[in-house]
């Protein structure tokens, strides 16, 4: 998909990304509303309309290259939407900033939005961007944390997962509010997925007796 739609779309001259829009009916619309994780996920604008961004980044360490393809998926008011995507090459060296630390303070107010999220329904993008202003980190930072919590929270899979250190204690909140279930459902799919699992992952999984 992402080669055909590249093809279609503009190239700047020292070929480093490509970018292009997808305009979508209604049925179109709702379809890729859905594969995009649903209003869960989604950022509401005062127009009406609303926004769901998904990242797949990866990186080669054989030939240097960062690969970021980036969609954003808007629904406007009227039903209809737009996929808006761009496809970066970079050097893998100058990819990213340097990411700061994991901070262990940080550790109550990442479970404070969890709780958000899946008590009171707070959108994974507002509640990662009012995560990211209150530790002062980056956005794209905290939405992994969330991402991943949504998708635990239905028993989904995810390959991501949140630092090693808040692994257990969201694993433990998601229990507290009756997501249990659907958590261990989404380590055991993770689990299956991932050539070698992360060590906390595969202790939770052993606990609980579900290997």
């Amino acid at each position: 998909m992402v080669n055909e739609e590249a093809k279609r779309g503009r190239v700047t001259k020292d070929v480093r990304y490509y970018d292009g829009e997808t305009k979508l009916n209604k049925t179109e619309t709702n379809n890729a509303w859905e594969e995009f994780g649903g209003d869960r996920l989604a950022t509401v604008e005062k127009d009406g309309s609303s926004f769901i961004t998904r990242i797949i980044e990866r990186e080669s360490k054989k030939n240097n290259v960062h690969f970021e393809y980036v969609e954003r998926l808007t629904k406007y008011a009227d039903g209809y939407g737009v996929i808006a995507w761009r496809i970066d090459l970079r050097t893998a060296a100058a990819s990213r900033p340097p990411k700061r630390k994991f901070e262990g303070a940080w550790h109550d107010a990442i479970l404070a939005k969890v709780r958000e999220v899946v008590v009171d329904g707070i959108s994974i993008g507002n509640a990662s961007r009012s995560l990211a202003t209150e530790l002062g980190v980056s956005f794209s930072s905290t939405r992994t944390y969330l991402w991943v919590v949504g998708k635990w929270s239905r028993g989904e899979t995810a390959t991501f997962l949140p630092h090693r250190s808040m692994i257990k204690p969201i694993f433990n909140l998601l229990c507290e509010l009756g997501k249990k279930e659907q958590v261990l459902a989404s380590m055991v799919a993770y689990s299956k997925a991932v050539t070698k699992p992360d060590k906390h992952i595969i202790e939770i999984l052993k606990e609980n007796g579900c290997i």
